[in-house]
């Protein structure tokens, strides 16, 4: 007795379910660390924000930055917002660039967690210069594991407008001055 040939007609359930899952998307609550995108020209200091949205509720934090290191350089960094001031930061600069934070309180503050100054080489050409965020981690008051996701940014870099003097994305008096 020979079994008759499964067809696509004959396909488990089961395996047209499968074949017909999407990849999961990351749930708009899944907290995100969000860098920044600039302009600048070659040879500019420009500073790229870190910010976090969807924030659970975290004592610590610690990732890395992947960047192309002959284009950029990180001279420095600082924290423009209070609710991530209190807590300390540590941010290495030079080799295994990598910043920590931790604090003894629970914050579910939102918005700019730390600001990071880059240097653009005077040899970068026109267009982009990724950058992006690494071994992202954080934690919350009770030391669980708290997942983020991560939008990279980047630096633009490009010969600015024609008059803009000052280098500020817009021709004004300024300029003539």
């Amino acid at each position: 007795v020979t079994e008759p040939e499964q067809t696509e007609e004959t396909v488990p359930e089961e395996t047209e379910a499968a074949q017909s899952e999407e990849p999961a998307a990351v749930p708009e609550e899944t907290p995100k660390l969000t860098l920044e995108a600039v302009k600048a020209q070659p040879g500019q200091t420009v500073t790229l924000t870190v910010t976090i949205s969807g924030n659970p509720g975290i004592t610590g934090m610690y990732f890395g930055f992947d960047y192309d290191k002959t284009l950029l350089t990180l001279e420095d960094y600082s924290c423009p917002s209070e609710d991530f001031a209190q807590g300390d930061w540590t941010v290495g600069i030079g080799q295994g660039e990598k910043a920590l934070w931790l604090q003894p309180d629970e914050t579910k503050a939102e918005g700019a967690v730390l600001a990071l100054t880059f240097r653009v080489s005077q040899q970068a050409g026109l267009g982009e210069i990724p950058v992006t965020l690494t071994d992202v981690s954080a934690v919350d008051a009770q030391a669980n594991e708290v997942e983020i996701a991560c939008v990279p940014g980047g630096v633009t870099v490009s010969l600015g407008l024609v008059g803009d003097v000052n280098g500020d994305g817009e021709v004004t008096n300024a300029d003539l001055i």
